[in-house]
């Protein structure tokens, strides 16, 4: 790999094979840290490492022309995607998770609180019972959910996703109560 400030030189300068080594290292990372740091599943980092790009290339580079150097490169990319990738989760999360228990929450509520209300939840539930949520928003059955999201190391029953799927919705109402 080369060195890093020799990349980002490259890649101001418009070097399409700068740029194809960045989507590399941009889809290492997210596949690593955006999964752990906010709960990004395999399928979508193309789309969210496109998204870093993009963000990346606007306002002509504007993104990579405010490294400072005050941090690797690596640390600042880090930065940029893990942001884009919040970004990403949150409307993702907006608008496929609502419509599950839209109905309980208060009608009130502006599209930002919206938002914070699920930051809170996610903290307050694990990625699993997130993406079972995600996929009875998007129709999935619980045996299709068990089938999706069993592994080896956790092995899901239809029963499990039903379970969890209660505990989760429990945990919802009760801070939505607390939040009126």
């Amino acid at each position: 790999m080369r060195d890093h400030n020799v990349l980002l030189q490259e890649c101001l300068a418009r070097q399409e094979q700068a740029w194809a080594e960045l989507r590399r290292m941009l889809t290492a990372l997210l596949y690593s840290v955006g999964r752990e740091r906010c709960g990004l599943d395999p399928p979508d980092v193309p789309e969210v490492v496109q998204e870093t790009l993009l963000t990346l290339l606007a306002d002509d580079m504007a993104v990579l022309r405010r490294f400072r150097h005050q941090s690797r490169f690596s640390t600042y990319l880090t930065g940029v995607a893990l942001n884009v990738c919040r970004k990403w989760r949150s409307r993702y999360r907006t608008t496929n998770t609502v419509p599950l228990i839209d109905d309980l929450l208060p009608a009130t509520w502006d599209d930002q609180n919206r938002v914070d209300f699920w930051n809170l939840v996610e903290v307050a539930l694990s990625s699993l019972d997130m993406r079972i949520l995600r996929l009875y928003a998007d129709g999935y059955t619980a045996e299709e959910i068990a089938a999706k999201l069993s592994t080896h190391a956790v092995p899901l029953t239809s029963n499990n996703v039903y379970v969890r799927k209660h505990r989760a919705l429990k945990t919802i109402k009760r801070f939505i109560e607390q939040s009126k």
